[in-house]
C-alpha cells in the first residue's frame, strides 16, 4: 500500500465505512458528530439508538479497522480522526441528538460533576449546534447548556473558561434582543469580576443588569442583583450600603418564598455585622442560615456557613469548635469540587493551627489554600495568605 497510495484517502475511507457491517455502520455515524478531542462510548451509543452490548460489539468492527482511536480503555473514550469523520458524514437530525443528549445529562451536573468535567468538549460541539440553529427552541438549550457549564466551570475553578461563556451569552442576547437573558449573564459576569478583585467593573455590570430587571419586572432577577452589589460593596469597605442592599434582597426572598435565597442573604448580613464588631449578632444570622440549608439540603450554602460560623469561633479563641467545622467544610467541598471555598476552607485552617501553636500544620494548609489561590487566579486574597503564611513562620522562629 504504501507503494500505491491512494491518489484520493477520503474515498478509500468511504470504502472501509461501507465495508463495515450494518451493526456497526450506526455507531459510526453517531461517533463522527461527537466532540473531535473525544467522547464517551456511552454518548455515542445511546445517539446511534443502541444496548450496551450492542455497542461494544459494533466498537469491535470499528476498531478492529482502524477507524476509531482508543483514548481510556476504562472509561471507554474513543475519537474518529477528522478524515474518517469527513468520509463517514453526518446529519442534521444526529447533530440535534448529539446536543439534546448533553443537554439533558448537563440539567444534573452537580449529580455526576466528575463526568460532566470529561464532557465539556462534546459540551462545546452542542452548544456551538445550538446557537446556530433559528428558533425559539434551539435558543432555550443553548441558554441552559450555557447557564450549566457556566455554574460547573466557576464551582471548578475553571473562571476564565466560565467568562468566556458568559461573555460569548451576552453577546448572543443583546443580538437576539433577548433583555432577560441579557440581564442574567451580565450578573454572571459580573461574579467572575468579583473573584478577580475588579469591583467597580462588577458594579457597573449589576448596575445594567438591575435596570434590564426593573424595566421587565424580574423579582428573582433583582434579588440576585441586589446581593451581589451588596458583596462587591462589602469588599469595598461601603458596609452601610451593603446592609442596605442585603435587606432588599431578604425581602424580596420572603416575598417570593425563595428559602434558600433568604439563607443566602442572612448569611451575607452576618459577615456585614461582623464587620461591624457585632459577631454575637452575626451568629445568630448564620445559624438561622444553618437551619434553612440543612432543612433543603444545600450542600454549597452549608459549607460556606460553616466556614464564615468558623471565622466567628476562631475570633473567640473556641479552637476545637473552629476545627470541627473547617473539617465538615472541607468535606462538602471535596465533595462538590467547589476549589474556591476550598482555599478559604484552609486558609482558616492554618490561622486556626497557628492559633494552637501547630506550626506545621499551619503552613501545610496555608500553602494549599495559596496554591488553589495561584490557580483560581485571586490576586487579593494570594497577598492576604502570602502575609499569613511570612508571619506563621515568624512566629515559629525560635527565640
Amino acid at each position: 500500500m504504501a507503494r500505491n497510495l491512494p491518489a484520493d484517502a477520503t474515498a478509500l475511507l468511504r470504502e472501509a465505512v461501507s465495508a463495515l457491517p450494518s451493526i456497526a455502520q450506526p455507531l459510526l455515524a453517531a461517533m463522527a458528530v461527537c466532540a473531535p478531542e473525544g467522547f464517551r462510548l456511552s454518548l455515542a451509543a445511546e445517539i446511534a439508538g443502541l444496548d450496551e452490548t450492542t455497542s461494544l460489539n459494533a466498537l469491535q468492527e470499528i476498531h478492529s479497522r482502524s477507524l476509531a482511536e482508543e483514548l481510556d480503555r476504562d472509561d471507554r473514550r474513543y475519537r474518529v480522526h477528522a478524515l474518517v469523520r469527513e468520509a463517514t458524514g453526518t446529519t442534521d437530525v444526529l447533530r440535534k441528538k448529539q446536543a439534546e443528549l448533553v443537554h439533558r445529562e448537563f440539567e444534573e451536573w452537580e449529580n455526576n460533576w466528575h463526568q460532566r468535567e470529561k464532557d465539556m468538549a462534546d459540551w462545546q460541539v452542542a452548544f456551538t449546534w445550538a446557537l446556530e440553529q433559528p428558533g425559539a427552541e434551539a435558543w432555550k438549550i443553548a441558554c441552559c447548556l450555557a447557564r450549566n457549564a457556566h455554574l460547573l466551570t466557576h464551582r471548578l475553578g475553571r473562571l476564565p473558561e466560565s467568562y468566556e461563556i458568559c461573555q460569548r451569552m451576552t453577546r448572543e442576547a443583546d443580538g437576539r434582543g433577548d433583555k432577560s437573558e441579557s440581564g442574567e449573564w451580565y450578573g454572571r459576569q459580573g461574579l467572575i469580576l468579583r473573584a478577580w478583585g475588579r469591583f467597580e467593573e462588577t458594579l457597573a455590570l449589576h448596575k445594567k443588569q438591575e435596570a434590564i430587571c426593573q424595566e421587565l419586572g424580574d423579582k428573582d432577577g433583582l434579588r440576585f442583583c441586589y446581593g451581589s452589589q451588596a458583596l462587591s460593596l462589602f469588599y469595598l469597605g461601603q458596609l452601610k450600603a451593603a446592609m442596605e442592599l442585603y435587606k432588599k434582597e431578604e425581602a424580596i426572598c420572603e416575598e417570593l418564598g425563595n428559602k434558600i435565597g433568604l439563607a443566602s442573604s442572612y448569611g451575607n448580613q452576618a459577615l456585614v455585622l461582623q464587620s461591624l464588631g457585632r459577631p454575637e449578632e452575626a451568629m445568630v444570622l448564620h445559624k438561622k442560615q444553618e437551619k434553612i440549608c440543612q432543612e433543603l439540603g444545600h450542600k454549597n450554602c452549608l459549607q460556606h456557613c460553616y466556614g464564615n460560623q468558623a471565622s466567628i469561633l476562631l475570633s473567640w479563641s473556641r479552637l476545637e469548635e473552629v476545627m470541627a467545622l473547617l473539617k465538615k467544610k472541607e468535606s462538602i467541598c471535596l465533595e462538590l469540587g467547589h476549589k474556591g471555598s476550598l482555599a478559604n476552607c484552609y486558609w482558616s485552617w492554618g490561622l486556626t493551627a497557628r492559633a494552637q501553636g501547630d506550626f506545621q500544620t499551619a503552613r501545610e494548609k496555608l500553602e494549599q489554600a495559596l496554591a488553589l489561590y495561584t490557580e483560581l487566579g485571586m490576586p487579593q486574597e494570594i497577598k492576604a495568605v502570602q502575609v499569613a503564611l511570612y508571619k506563621t513562620n515568624s512566629y515559629a522562629q525560635p527565640n
